[in-house]
Formats: C-alpha cells, sequence, structure tokens
C-alpha cells in the first residue's frame, strides 16, 4: 500500500482490495480516505478516471520519526 516514500503512491482500486483481503468494506475504506484527506495525511490526484493517494511530505516526515524511534538501536533497555 503506502510505501514511506513521498513519491510513492497508490491506486484507488489496490487499496480497497488490500482492505478487502482483512475484512475491511468498502464504505469504511472511503471514509478513512476522506478523513485522512481532510488531516492533510494523505493527497489525491486524478489521472483519467482513475485516483491515486500518497503520503503529504508531513506525514512522510512523520512517518520517518516514528520509524527512527520504533527501530533505532542502543536505546534504553526495557524493564518490562
Amino acid at each position: 500500500m503506502w510505501l514511506p516514500h513521498a513519491a510513492a503512491r497508490s491506486g484507488w482500486g489496490n487499496l480497497i482490495e488490500a482492505c478487502k483481503v482483512v475484512g475491511i468494506g468498502e464504505s469504511r475504506v472511503r471514509t478513512t480516505v476522506s478523513r485522512l484527506v481532510s488531516a492533510g495525511q494523505i493527497e489525491g490526484e486524478k489521472e483519467g478516471r482513475k485516483s491515486y493517494y500518497r503520503l503529504t511530505s508531513r506525514a512522510n516526515d512523520e512517518f520517518a520519526r516514528a520509524a527512527r524511534l520504533i527501530y533505532r538501536r542502543g536505546g534504553r533497555t526495557w524493564r518490562g
């Protein structure tokens, strides 16, 4: 689906099909995409009759920061 790269994009049909596989209906996908666009997390573009979505540069930066925190090495030791 979305790759952690600003230029990566996903087609609307691909997004719906991927969500369908895990039991998420098209209606819920449409609502979620609409909310993410409104929040400035993803942006859409049309090419003819097809729609594509990608992370905004702001969301891409947030994703990169989160990945650095999650996957950093030499962090604090977890004490459960």
